[in-house]
């Protein structure tokens, strides 16, 4: 599911849907950290849907601090289970 999402998040990135991208890439990226919560182990994709996350936000000219903070928003949500 996380690999197809950010398939299809690349494509919105490519065609300049940058916000569209975004949401579906944070929702891959908290599936890849889900599981390395639930299992103990990074999943293989977890580096890359990291990289092409912090990529879109950047496009979007998010500052460090923000992509910093949003980062920190995701690791709650997986925290919470949310």
């Amino acid at each position: 599911m996380a690999t197809g999402l950010n398939n299809l998040a690349t494509v919105l990135r490519d065609t300049n849907r940058l916000a569209e991208a975004e949401l579906l890439m944070r929702r891959g990226l908290t599936i890849l950290l889900r599981f390395a919560a639930a299992t103990g182990h990074q999943h293989p994709n977890l580096d890359a849907g990291l990289g092409n996350w912090l990529s879109v936000l950047d496009a979007m000219g998010q500052s460090h601090d923000q992509m910093r903070a949003a980062m920190a928003a995701v690791q709650q949500e997986v925290a919470r289970g949310g």
